[in-house]
């Protein structure tokens, strides 16, 4: 009688695992490739929007002297 657990049933489950991590591994790229693209559209937006405040408060300065 043997104990453990048979070679091919512990060589599935080790790919099974590899597999899962690399699906992991590859969301999670997807993931932080997202997060850097929405950061920039929003650094991008917020300058944007420094800009035209400056614009309107140098144009309101202009107005008042």
């Amino acid at each position: 009688m043997s104990s453990g657990y048979k070679p091919e049933d512990v060589d599935d489950f080790i790919d099974r695992v590899k597999n899962s991590f690399e699906e992991l591994m590859q969301k999670n790229l997807a993931q932080r490739e997202e997060i850097d693209r929405v950061e920039e559209a929003l650094f991008s937006g917020l300058q944007g929007a420094d800009a035209a405040h400056d614009d309107a408060a140098c144009q309101l300065g202009h107005l008042i002297r």
